[in-house]
């Protein structure tokens, strides 16, 4: 569960059930379900309130479309010679499954399926597939970034979704609540660019985390002067990701004429980005 809270990074992901399953009652050792563990006072109450919070989310029939539906009674996937309908699920939902480490093949962060399936034709078709699998802290890493690697391509082809996938593309990221109308005035020419420059700054933030360094090698990054703030620097303040209004100084350049703004959130350790636009007012010296 701390790598399903770790993985989904302060937001409330779904839990799709294929059927009626009683998820409660898995044992996770020996006379010890997960109902125990949810209602266990030595388990951390936060990981327990966000176990329940999830898997009373949704089920089936609520969460998946017809078109995936259809699909996915079309087939049959199998894991070895047991059937693997989550994983299956998984797959058709281009998301991760989830897992119990009970068996070292659930320590995997990607285990291999049999996809067999009918096409319109009625011709019967097979391959194998490889489903990301989360079971472990160690998987987090591995599956962020594939995660973030498959939402960056799409973002590619299309950067007008950055508002709405920004979250998703840049995982070690957080946005300030005026970056949706800024970036809506964008070109799609300067949000490839900006789509670049984040990848870079997501990236920076991973690597700071993962090496424990006091603060992250930022390359390519500036900061205003104090001349500039002196007398531009409430065009440098914008409201950040919990609306309270703070000073965003450091700045990345997207061109010649257009930067990202940003600060680093010591703390959460990310990057925390308040601006994306036009180049702002500075005081130059001649």
């Amino acid at each position: 569960m701390k790598a399903v809270a770790t993985l989904a990074s302060g937001q409330v992901p779904t839990l799709v059930w294929i059927k009626d399953f009683a998820i409660h009652q898995t044992p996770l050792a020996a006379d010890y379900t997960v109902f125990q563990w949810s209602c266990d006072d030595q388990v951390d109450r936060d990981l327990r309130n966000f176990f329940l919070k999830i898997s009373a989310k949704m089920n089936f029939e609520q969460a998946v479309s017809d078109a995936v539906k259809d699909r996915f009674y079309l087939s049959d996937f199998h894991f070895g010679q047991r059937q693997a309908g989550g994983l299956g699920l998984a797959y058709l939902l281009h998301t991760t499954a989830v897992s119990l480490p009970s068996e070292e093949y659930w320590r995997q962060t990607h285990v291999q399926v049999r996809h067999t399936w009918l096409e319109n034709s009625g011709m019967e078709r097979e391959k194998e597939v490889k489903v990301p699998n989360l079971s472990t802290m160690t998987h987090v890493t591995v599956i962020s970034d594939e995660m973030a690697g498959r939402d960056q391509a799409a973002l590619k082809e299309q950067p007008v979704i950055l508002a709405q996938r920004k979250a998703n593309c840049f995982p070690h990221l957080t946005f300030g609540l005026d970056i949706d109308p800024q970036t809506a005035e964008l070109s799609v020419a300067i949000l490839n660019l900006a789509r670049g420059k984040l990848i870079t700054l997501d990236g920076a933030v991973r690597n700071w985390r993962l090496e424990g360094t006091e603060k992250p090698a930022l390359p390519m990054v500036h900061t205003e002067s104090e001349a500039t703030m002196q007398r531009y620097g409430n065009k440098r303040e914008f409201r950040s990701i919990s609306g309270q209004r703070n000073i965003f100084r450091l700045h990345a350049m997207i061109g010649s004429g257009y930067r990202i703004h940003f600060r680093i959130d010591k703390p959460n350790k990310t990057l925390e980005i308040g601006y994306i636009g036009k180049h702002l007012p500075v005081v130059t010296f001649h």
